[in-house]
């Protein structure tokens, strides 16, 4: 996941760093100094190359691909664990780049954090700071950002019981090893709207486990594609998870940009 929080805040603005940037390196320096030249030089190569959407389904599925897509989707359902009350999920998130993990609101690469989906009161909490509201309208473009990737990552296993345009794409390989996968969306509409972001499911042929998803992100850059790899999963009080989950810019990467390390998961019945 590569420069991921640079590309999609250049489509914004590209001058006004965050104000974490600016005070680690000193805004004047950095607009002045090499540094802010070698990003421009980057940030450029990225409107340059993302002016075309990302398409993880480039042609239109055929009706096999479409009924075998919907039969997955039943199974998904069936195998779903949700959670009626508020949901807690516990980890840490480790990230290997201290410059990457600026444009976040993280205090330290390796941090720990709380997702509790609660409705309204839906939040990230992380060390030593006051919880980072989903529906708070006044909270900053980068704290969004970084609050909404996380809650994706974490959550997809489940959301996958919700999918829409659900197409089979039979077996693939990957590093030798064959995996049955499935494109779909997270939201209504036409498979191939430019405005809906797409993903593409791997999962083993030994136990059905989820192991891979690759993405777009039209939010961040329209043309951006992105793998998460999934760990083993887990049984926790409220139901098997993935214990680990890893960022990367491809499949094949053995660095991670970033390491989700899942600790506990909470259901916590009857509330709302």
């Amino acid at each position: 996941m590569n420069l991921i929080y640079v590309s999609g805040y250049t489509e914004r603005n590209p001058v006004d760093f965050p104000p974490r940037l600016r005070a680690k390196i000193g805004f004047h320096g950095l607009v002045k100094g090499k540094f802010m030249r070698f990003c421009n030089l980057v940030l450029t190569g990225l409107l340059l190359s993302g002016c075309r959407h990302a398409a993880l389904l480039p042609m239109e599925p055929e009706a096999t691909g479409r009924e075998a897509g919907l039969n997955w989707l039943k199974t998904q359902q069936q195998k779903a664990s949700p959670c009626t009350g508020i949901l807690e999920i516990e980890g840490i998130d480790q990230w290997s780049s201290s410059v990457l993990r600026w444009f976040t609101p993280l205090p330290q690469n390796r941090s720990a954090f709380l997702l509790r989906e609660a409705g309204a009161d839906s939040a990230v909490t992380l060390p030593d700071q006051v919880a980072l509201k989903f529906q708070d309208k006044d909270l900053g473009a980068w704290d969004r950002i970084y609050i909404e990737s996380l809650q994706l990552y974490l959550r997809l296993p489940q959301w996958l019981s919700s999918a829409h345009n659900p197409v089979s794409l039979g077996v693939r390989m990957l590093g030798g090893k064959t995996y049955q996968a499935v494109f779909f969306t997270l939201k209504p509409g036409p498979w191939n709207d430019p405005d809906l972001d797409q993903y593409v499911a791997y999962f083993t042929e030994e136990d059905s486990s989820l192991a891979f998803v690759q993405f777009t992100y039209r939010d961040l850059a329209r043309s951006y594609v992105g793998w998460l790899s999934y760990g083993p999963p887990q049984a926790f009080s409220a139901f098997p998870y993935p214990s680990r989950i890893q960022i990367l810019d491809d499949w094949s990467d053995n660095d991670a940009v970033h390491t989700i390390e899942l600790e506990n998961i909470r259901c916590i019945p009857g509330a709302s």
